[in-house]
């Protein structure tokens, strides 16, 4: 049985991390759930519509994230590849069994989630490194900063 997802907001953590709270705590798997991704432009990638919505749930069981995963799901989840929502949960719910799956290199899901956190990294970099504002004024002579 598949579940489509629509929550709150599309490159939110805090929004994913309750979502996929409360999935976790009623136990799907992530072959369970189709995520429902849009790009931002389309639409709101978690606006409410088609699909179900996932209500708030009463955690049978905590939930626990390691520091190396919540730090590469906040970047990873900035990124446009419609499949990070999918790659964040189903490392996720391996890291409720397999604490130290973060650790392991040579897994296909590290290696995407680094990959994708560090694509994210380079072009926050380039933001910063490459856009420059310069003052302007307005007709009514307010000042105004145009990149």
């Amino acid at each position: 049985m598949n579940m489509l997802v629509a929550a709150a907001a599309g490159h939110d953590f805090a929004a994913w991390r309750g979502v996929a709270r409360d999935l976790l705590a009623r136990g799907l798997a992530p072959e369970q759930i189709a995520w429902n991704a849009h790009d931002a432009a389309e639409r709101d990638l978690f606006a409410a519509g088609e699909g179900v919505t996932v209500a708030a749930a009463n955690p049978a069981r905590a939930v626990t994230a390691s520091k190396a995963f919540l730090a590469l799901a906040k970047l990873a989840i900035l990124h446009r590849d419609p499949r990070r929502l999918a790659l964040l949960y189903r490392l996720l719910w391996r890291g409720q069994t397999r604490p130290q799956v973060m650790r392991d290199a040579a897994d296909p899901d590290v290696r995407q989630i680094e990959l994708l956190a560090r694509e994210v990294r380079r072009d926050m970099h380039k933001m910063r490194a490459f856009v420059r504002f310069n003052p302007v004024a307005d007709p009514d002579g307010t000042p105004r900063y145009v990149a």
